[in-house]
């Protein structure tokens, strides 16, 4: 089974976006890098619905049930 990935959005210095994911580029060595990861975008709202494709709906739906879960 393939450990959580932990993608983060970050602005570079020439304004534009880019989704980069350290569990993705650690194991580069033996596969591709998925499409998306490194690669500058125009936009931060790109950049974030490129985060939630890379994370997926199971971690994505845990996510929401979490925010809803009474007392939190």
């Amino acid at each position: 089974m393939q450990s959580p990935h932990h993608p983060q959005v970050s602005r570079r210095n020439d304004g534009r976006w880019v989704l980069n994911c350290p569990e993705c580029q650690l194991d580069s060595c033996n596969r591709a890098v998925p499409i998306g990861i490194g690669l500058p975008v125009e936009s931060e709202y790109i950049a974030l619905r490129l985060q939630e494709n890379h994370v997926g709906p199971t971690r994505r739906q845990r996510s929401v049930q979490a925010a809803l879960r009474p007392g939190s």
